[in-house]
């Protein structure tokens, strides 16, 4: 994928054509978790920074699109955790159905760690490729609000400036306080105030009414 992107692009393919639904090839990229085409287009010069027609960048439409991966992990992953070994006493093609399931489970939940991976590859790339973090769609979202959302918590922190190789940073996933409360995370909150998180911090959004965390 990342020579043929290539190939494309220098044959003066154009990155600036959208498909029906108003999406650039980069756009479909970053959506689908393809890392080696956006790793491709940037390396051949391609410009990402373009916007679909409701102010998404290629990091919003990832920070979106994660949490079908982020599902598909969780899923692959408890069925790795839940393999047993083969008993002995099975024998002949029995035993070779079970390999062959065991093989399967393993290689399904490998590929989910590699795809939600290429999400957070694909978010480096953008920002390098000069993507600004903190651009609004016409809903006034930034990429921030919708990793939040999807609960990517490593792609959360990423861009909010935080050290993503600092366990209490990737518990707090990026959140503010109150971001935390609503979504019940227990251990985010922890983290939160064990960073210094204002406990008395009044949120004038609408939905919150003027409330503190606690209430």
């Amino acid at each position: 994928i990342y020579r043929a992107a290539q190939s494309l692009y220098e044959a003066k393919a154009s990155v600036l054509r959208k498909d029906d639904n108003g999406l650039a090839c980069y756009h479909v990229a970053a959506q689908k978790g393809t890392y080696a085409m956006i790793q491709g287009l940037f390396d051949a010069g391609a410009k990402l920074t373009g916007t679909t027609d409701k102010g998404y960048t290629a990091l919003h439409l990832a920070a979106m699109e994660i949490r079908h991966a982020l599902s598909t992990l969780k899923y692959t992953k408890e069925r790795f955790e839940n393999l047993k070994p083969l008993e002995d006493r099975m024998t002949g093609s029995l035993r070779k159905i079970e390999e062959a399931r065991i093989e399967k489970t393993i290689a399904d939940y490998n590929k989910a760690v590699k795809h939600v991976e290429d999400y957070f590859k694909i978010i480096q790339v953008l920002l390098e490729a000069g993507l600004d973090p903190g651009a609004k769609d016409t809903y006034g979202n930034d990429a921030l609000f919708y990793a939040v959302q999807s609960d990517a918590k490593k792609i959360a922190a990423f861009l909010k400036g935080d050290n993503v190789e600092d366990e209490q940073a990737l518990i707090a996933g990026g959140m503010t306080l109150f971001q935390a409360v609503e979504k019940n995370d227990a251990d985010a909150v922890k983290a939160l105030v064990e960073k210094g998180a204002d406990l008395y911090e009044v949120n004038q959004e609408y939905r919150f009414e003027g409330r503190t965390p606690l209430a």
